[in-house]
């Protein structure tokens, strides 16, 4: 189902308010308190299921979502990127990536080479490949292949941080490359 509404634009505010990246804040301590959580202990028999949303295509979900300003930012193996209303499940963009990707989803600022400037989801693939994608209309702003190497990948998740863009890069598969004598 995609959302017939449009999405109410993000904040500075509602990106340190919510899940963003791997954990809630830059210490990544995957630790968020009741107060900011909205949950307390005796609230978890109570809770029901409101929605779910399903990944075609795929049997499993490595992606962590980032919860940000009414809005669940959620990536798949198959490369899709979705952009979901947390209170309908409703979609509100997709984005397809190269490869699959498995790392947590950074919302962060973006400022343009032509000032443009707004909000962007963050994220890289399996194919070291990193991505920012505009929070609001699901458009590519940048992609960049991070590393050259025809085994590297990227499973760690992006950070955003200080204005800067932090992509973690792996190399799978070098050392069992020997060589022939």
């Amino acid at each position: 189902g995609a959302c017939t509404a449009t999405p109410r634009p993000l904040t500075a505010a509602a990106l340190t308010s919510g899940w963003n990246g791997w954990g809630p804040g830059a210490a990544n301590a995957r630790y968020q308190t009741a107060e900011n959580g909205g949950l307390t202990p005796p609230m978890i028999p109570r809770l029901t299921l409101k929605w779910a949303f399903g990944f075609a295509g795929v049997s499993s979900a490595r992606s962590q979502p980032a919860v940000i300003g009414g809005r669940v930012f959620v990536a798949s193996e198959s490369g899709d990127v979705f952009a979901l209303d947390a209170k309908t499940g409703c979609t509100y963009w997709t984005y397809h990536a190269q490869a699959g990707i498995r790392t947590a989803i950074s919302v962060g600022p973006y400022r343009s080479a032509s000032g443009a400037s707004g909000h962007a989801v963050y994220v890289a693939d399996g194919g070291a490949t990193a991505y920012a994608i505009d929070a609001e209309t699901g458009r590519e702003i940048w992609k960049r292949k991070v590393d050259d190497h025809p085994y590297a990948k990227s499973t760690g998740s992006v950070t955003v941080h200080g204005g800067r863009v932090y992509v973690p890069a792996a190399g799978v598969g070098e050392e069992g490359q020997g060589v022939s004598l």
